[in-house]
Formats: structure tokens, sequence, C-alpha cells
């Protein structure tokens, strides 16, 4: 049965590899796609030259009714005028990506096109156009059944609502976004949505449940051991506490946020969790100790150009000079955090300052202005926070919960039912035993012949696909041989690889062993040796590699899977990780429990610098297809060292 489905595997996997060698020349020669590639490449270096590009491939596309293409350039027309600022150029190449798409009649592409039109729209603040655009992108995705785009488009809604300061309606759309990463099982996903709902409870002032959701996102993260998640988690519970005035608890969870930041050097975020501790200590009336890590979190947001970070710090420096009695000076610092927050547009920045404001004119004696400020701080609260938008919020809080619980008690009620039928299969069973057993001893006779000649037939089949496979690997070594073009050795290299990792399990299949079953370590040590030695010349010496695989047997058709990743991911290490430098690459398999396994590959390089070009190569095609083929979880990153996780069912 193993062997069956193992060459069926292996000839779609031929048939993979052939097909785009034929079509290559094909493929390259689809002038709009070079030019929307040549777009990107040149968009960083030369702006003009790349909306250049871009509109001839818009036009050509349009003149020989590449619709999908045209759509595509026109939407990176839209973002390269984005970038630049220019506003009303790339809302208008937005709008006609849309009319575009609505003509075609593809949900899809409609849906995309509304998404790109409602950033653009969101950027210059015309949030309730925006969520426009964003809504009706959702009848798109819901008809073309996309799921994951429409968590993503509910995420967007949130954000834009929560701009607009409408936080009751931003939760709505983050709940249903949390349901649809639930139902997936993508707890990072989930964890980064709970942390949204958390903010906008803690905003609309109510701490209690805006706590009680970074909590669960701080598990969650816990258990994934996201780092950077866990310090955002803590200084945002943090946060919450130091505004209860819980200033000691408070300060653990913000020193640890803090920490990990300082682990991770991650600057930008330090100097929220610096100004936290600083305000937090404020509360403990220790200004002493707080004035080093405000100062130090102003000096991060000025280095950094963070405007907000700014005016918070600025705010935090208002209070402690408040605690000292320094209203002139508590009020020089709030006045540069209201002006800030009066050009960013914040709501709840604005809300502090004036609270604090209000403060330091009572001290002055200043009550007229004391009765003006009173008045905005009830403005802004009036506006933003309704008892209508919390008990929206509340219901849809609760519909979620009861949704969960609706399900558990389902789950049980099936079991319940299915545990009824397995009593009555049993029963039935019993009776059509003596039967069944009659019948299977008189096929047995005639299977065992038909297994006879079946396994004559697949060791048949077996000689033939070596033979194939070896003709296939020699035509390759004879063009590699026969090429003065490095691109096109390479190219071939990489097929001849790809052969090598399904060779080496037929190889192993068809050497006469019982089992059909591929020990990875010695597979994984065969194969990685092999893919050294074609790229042991020059530089290419200089780079070691480090193998630790647990001992773990796969069928042979999840070994060619997993060996065709490990060939992609180990050859573009040594293709573009290291530039002539020395390096490592590391590749490790684990189990993850009795029924997973995890592999992790990471190299030492300095990551990929043109990663839009890379992402469409054949290779990371095939790694997103074997590991769709084995059902399994990738994950990667490309800024800095390198590194691709894949965890698959073993």
């Amino acid at each position: 049965m193993h062997d069956r489905k193992y060459l069926i595997v292996t000839a779609g996997l031929l048939l993979i590899l052939i097909t785009p060698l034929c079509s290559v020349a094909q493929r390259s020669a689809s002038v709009v796609d070079s030019l929307i590639k040549r777009a990107n490449l040149l968009y960083p270096q030369n702006p003009a030259a790349g909306k250049a590009a871009a509109k001839e491939a818009a036009s050509l596309a349009a003149l020989n009714h590449l619709l999908p293409r045209q759509i595509k350039a026109i939407k990176l027309l839209a973002f390269f005028s984005y970038d630049s600022e220019q506003w009303g150029a790339s809302e208008s190449f937005a709008e006609q990506a849309v009319l575009l798409a609505r003509g075609a009649g593809i949900d899809s592409l409609t849906g995309d096109a509304l998404v790109t039109l409602g950033i653009i729209r969101a950027a210059q603040q015309k949030l309730d156009l925006a969520i426009e655009s964003y809504k009706e992108a959702e009848g798109h995705y819901n008809r073309a059944h996309l799921v994951l785009r429409l968590a993503l488009l509910y995420l967007d809604i949130g954000v834009a609502e929560k701009k607009a300061g409408r936080y009751g309606l931003a939760n709505t759309f983050y709940f249903k976004a949390a349901d649809i990463y639930l139902k997936n099982k993508d707890m990072g996903s989930l964890a980064e949505v709970y942390n949204d709902i958390g903010n906008c409870f803690t905003v609309a002032e109510d701490r209690k449940k805006g706590i009680q959701y970074f909590q669960q996102s701080l598990v969650l993260r816990e258990r994934l051991g996201d780092s950077t998640g866990i310090a955002q988690s803590c200084n945002n519970i943090g946060y919450v506490l130091k505004l209860d005035s819980m200033a000691d608890n408070a300060l653990a969870y913000l020193q640890r946020a803090m920490r990990i930041r300082l682990k991770l050097k991650d600057s930008s975020s330090l100097a929220l969790t610096l100004q936290n501790i600083g305000s937090a200590l404020i509360i403990k009336n220790n200004p002493e100790k707080a004035q080093p890590f405000l100062n130090r979190s102003l000096k991060i947001a000025a280095v950094y150009q963070m405007p907000e970070y700014l005016a918070r710090g600025n705010l935090d420096y208002a209070d402690l000079y408040l605690h000292e009695h320094r209203t002139d000076s508590a009020l020089a610092r709030a006045d540069v955090a209201e002006r800030i927050a009066l050009t960013l547009g914040l709501p709840d920045l604005s809300l502090g300052v004036f609270e604090i404001k209000q403060k330091a004119l009572v001290e002055k004696g200043r009550f007229q202005e004391v009765y003006t400020y009173t008045q905005k701080i009830n403005h802004i609260r009036d506006s933003l926070f309704t008892v209508a938008k919390n008990r929206i919020t509340n219901e849809l809080e609760v519909g979620f919960q009861t949704r969960e619980r609706q399900r558990a008690i389902a789950a049980l009620i099936r079991e319940n039912q299915l545990k009824q039928r397995s009593i009555i299969i049993l029963g039935m069973g019993g009776t059509l035993l003596l039967i069944l057993l009659f019948v299977l001893a008189m096929s047995y006779r005639s299977k065992n012949k038909a297994n006879k000649r079946i396994n004559t037939l697949l060791q048949e089949l077996h000689h033939r696909v070596k033979n194939n496979l070896q003709i296939l690997s020699g035509l390759f070594s004879m063009q590699i041989s026969n090429l003065d073009d490095e691109t096109a050795k390479n190219a071939l290299r990489e097929n001849e690889a790809r052969l090598t990792s399904m060779n080496l399990i037929h190889h192993k299949l068809y050497s006469g062993r019982e089992s059909n079953d591929i020990e990875m370590s010695e597979y994984l040590e065969t194969l990685l040796r092999h893919i050294q030695g074609s790229f042991g010349k020059g530089n290419a010496a200089n780079i070691r590699v480090a193998l630790d695989v647990e001992p773990i047997s796969l069928a042979a058709d999840k070994a060619v899977a997993i060996g065709l990743i490990v060939n992609e991911l180990v050859t573009n290490s040594f293709k573009y990780a290291f530039n002539g430098t020395q390096g490592i690459i590391s590749l490790s398999v684990k189990r993850d429990g009795e029924k997973k396994a995890v592999l992790y590959l990471t190299d030492s390089g300095p990551g990929w610098k043109d990663l839009g070009s890379k992402q469409q190569s054949l290779g990371l095609k095939i790694i997103r297809l074997m590991a769709l083929q084995l059902d399994a979880q990738l994950e990667s990153h490309h800024s800095g060292p390198t590194w691709y996780r894949l965890r698959f069912a073993i």
C-alpha cells in the first residue's frame, strides 16, 4: 500500500519538476509578469522608473485582455502612489482596480481591490469611507468562502473603528476575527486579536475586561514561546494595573517586559515600557527613581522619531512635576503633549492631558480654566464611551463566549450519540462476525494469489522508476556540462538535487527492506551530504552544515515531501545566505508530542535582500506545495538570520 502511494506521489512530483522545465520559456516570455517584477525591483531605488514599468504592464495587460494581471499592475500603481503620499493618484488607481474587478465578476479580485482602496482611505483618515470599502469587500469574501481573508478584513475594520474612537464597534469586528482564528486553531493570530480587544476595553475604561483579554493573550503567547508577544502582553497588563494604582503588581509585569525587550534589543517598544515603569514609580511617590526611566524613554522616542511616545513621555513628566507641586513645569510638559495629541488625532491621549491640566490649574487656583478643561474632559468621554457602545461590546462578548459553550455542549452530545451507535454496531457485528470469517477464509487463497502478482508488478514498476530517475539525472548532468550560462546551470543543478531527494527514498524502498518507512536521520544526513557536495567548491566550502535529527520514521510519501522541502531550504541557504562569507546551516527535526514533529532550519546569514522576487521562485512554490500536502504549519523569517519552522504530523 505504501509502495503504491509512494509511486503515485513520485510520478506526480516528476510531473511537477518536468512541466516547469517545458514551460519556463513560455512563462519567462510573459512580458506583463516581467514588467510587474521589474517595477517592484526598480521602485525602491528609482520610483519614477518603477511607476513607468507598472504603467506599461497595465497597458499591455489591457491590450491582451489579461484582466487579473491588469488589476495587479494597477494595484501596484496604487501602492506606489500611496508610498509617495500622492493620495489623489493612489485612490484613483485603487478605484480603477475595483471597477475592473467588479466588471470581471470575480469575488476574490474584487474583495482584494476593495481592501486596497480601504487601506489607502484609512491612511488619509477617511475612516468612514475606508470602512465602507472594507464592508463591501466582506460580501465578496463571504461569497468566495475566503475565511482567512475575512479574518484579516475584520482586523482592518477594527483598526479603522478604533482610530475613529468607536471602541465598541471595533470590538464587534475583533470578536469576529477571534471566532475565525479559534475555529482554525491559529493561536498566534488569536493572541494578537485578544490583545486588540484588551486595548479597546482598556481605552473604553472597562479595565477589568481589558486585563482579562491581555491575560488570555499572555497565556497563548507563553504556550507558543513568542517572546515579543509575551513582552507586549506583560507591558499591557502592567499598564492597566498602573491605571488602577496597583503599582507593585504593575512593576512586576513591566519589569518582565523590560527584561525581554532588552534581550531582544527592541528599542522602539522599550520606550513605552520605560514610560510605564516611570509612571508606576510616580504612583508609588518615588519620583527620583522614575526620572531616569522617563529620560531614557524620551531619548529613544526622539532617536526613532516616535511622536506619540514623545507625547506620552511628556505627559508622564507633567504627572511627575504635579506630584512635586511644580505646576508651571507640569503645564509646560502638558502643552507639548497636547500639541502632539491634537496633531496625531489621539483622543485618549488628549483625555490624559486634560486631566493633568485640570489638576494643575486647580492647584494654581485658576478655576475658570478648570471649568473649561472639565467640559473638554466630559466631551471626550461622552463622544467615545457611550452606554450604548459599551452595551454592544458586552453583548458581543457574551455571544462569543456563548458560542464556545454551545460548541462544547454540541461536542458532548455528538460523543454520546457515537457511543450509542457503537453499542448497536457491536451487537450487529457479533451476528455478522461468523459470516465474515467464513467469507474471509474463502477469499484468503484468491487474495494470496493476487498479492503475489501485485508484488511482481510492483517490483517491475520500481525497476522502471529507478531507471527513469537515473536517465533524468544523467540528462541533467549532460546538460550542465554542456552549458556556459551559470544561471542555467544552477537551475539544472537544483532540479537534479530534487531528483536526488526522491531517488534516495526509492533506493531505500527498492533495497529489499521489509519496512516501507524511511528513517529520517539517515536519509537527511545522506541528502545534506549530497547537497553540500554539489555546492562544496569555492566559497561554499566555508559553509558548515549541522544536523540534529531524532530517531523518527516516516511513510515514503511524507519522507519525499520532507526531503524536497529540506533540499529547497538548504539550497537557498547555500545560494543566497552568505555571499562568499563563512557560515553555518543548522537543521533539526524533533518530536513535538506523540503525533507531531517540528523541522527547524536556520542559517547565520544576514537575510534575504530581494525577498519579493525570491518568494515567487519555483523552489518556494514547491516548499508551499509540499507543506500543503503534509497539512503542515509553515513559518519563516527572512530579516536577519533566516529560519523556517515546519510542524507536521508523523
